[in-house]
């Protein structure tokens, strides 16, 4: 057999080999298979903590200089002396802090937790933060929440970021705060590769990237 011929019969071989495993790593995707009814505990918990909609992230702390530091008590970080007292404990910076940064509003996640979305985010995509971090600002600055909104941020890759336009504590043992953009403003494309989520509160930095190409449910991209 010529030799072009061989070379050939081997890209093919090894095109199809790709093709069948791609087909069969999209197999294994539990929530593209069976209904959410024929989910163990265990693919649950793997699907709410650590899948395409939930990225468990470190928790950093990014402080500018004080000197220079003009923003109000919502940003981060407030300047000695006029931070009110205990509104975040701050923890030593040798502490490891981490946060589960989660697409409330995805489908698949609603499906695991048999949850329907509140009126006030039904036309929001809603991003959740649950960390123990929270504890004392959700505690001392419960009315305050408003002031984070311009913190936070939902951006596609390429394009401009969208401030939340609700704010919300859910309850939950973790404790968690919901961010709701609004859908109009963030539309998913198919040739969309990441979504960035940021948030701040004082000093401490949340950040996460979704790949939008494996956050697929059902044929549909869900966020």
């Amino acid at each position: 057999m010529p030799s072009h011929w061989s070379r050939r019969g081997a890209l093919t071989l090894w095109g199809a080999a790709m093709l069948r495993g791609r087909l069969f790593a999209s197999s294994e995707k539990f929530w593209n298979t069976k209904d959410p009814s024929q989910w163990s505990d265990a693919e649950i918990q793997q699907l709410i903590s650590d899948s395409p909609w939930a990225k468990p992230v470190k928790v950093r702390l990014g402080i500018p200089d004080p000197a220079h530091d003009a923003r109000p008590w919502s940003e981060a970080p407030p300047i000695p002396p006029r931070r009110p007292p205990d509104i975040i404990p701050r923890l030593p910076t040798a502490t490891p802090i981490t946060a589960l940064v989660r697409c409330e509003s995805a489908q698949p996640i609603l499906d695991a937790l048999k949850l329907s979305l509140p009126d006030a985010f039904l036309n929001c995509h809603v991003i959740g933060v649950s960390s123990d971090i929270l504890r004392g600002l959700m505690r001392a600055a419960a009315n305050r929440l408003d002031d984070l909104k311009p913190l936070a941020i939902l951006q596609p890759h390429g394009r401009d970021p969208v401030n939340a336009s609700i704010i919300a504590a859910h309850p939950a043992p973790i404790p968690t705060l919901w961010f709701g953009f609004p859908k109009k403003e963030v539309r998913l494309l198919k040739n969309d590769s990441e979504v960035r989520f940021s948030t701040s509160f004082n000093g401490w930095v949340v950040e996460a990237k979704f790949d939008s190409r494996q956050m697929v449910y059902r044929g549909t991209q869900s966020l």
